[in-house]
């Protein structure tokens, strides 16, 4: 067996994919995607880390409840809203100190 290393452009990768995935069976044993980019290799390091995990777990909860219904999502107008009361009040709260 050989190996042939390619190095892809990243907007080219999902091509390069496409025509491997499509070639006859049995002629590409493995295809693995092995990344060049520092920002990449620390996202792989996050991801082996236990706040990765907690942030992942709090992700979730947040997404059921937004699934069941208990949470309630605001439009962008209602959260520009709630943003504007929000720094009001607190200029108001802070304003003599």
């Amino acid at each position: 067996m050989q190996t042939i290393r390619l190095d892809i452009d990243e907007n080219k990768l999902q091509t390069v994919l496409t025509l491997l995935e499509n070639l006859k069976d049995g002629i590409v044993k493995n295809i693995r995607i092995e990344s060049n980019n520092e920002d990449d290799d620390a996202l792989q390091e996050y991801k082996k880390t236990k706040e990765f995990q907690d942030d992942r777990d709090y992700f979730q909860e947040c997404l059921e409840d937004i699934e069941n219904n208990r949470s309630t999502l605001l439009t962008e107008k209602e959260y520009a809203l709630e943003m504007e009361n929000f720094t009001t009040s607190l200029k108001q709260k802070h304003e003599n100190y």
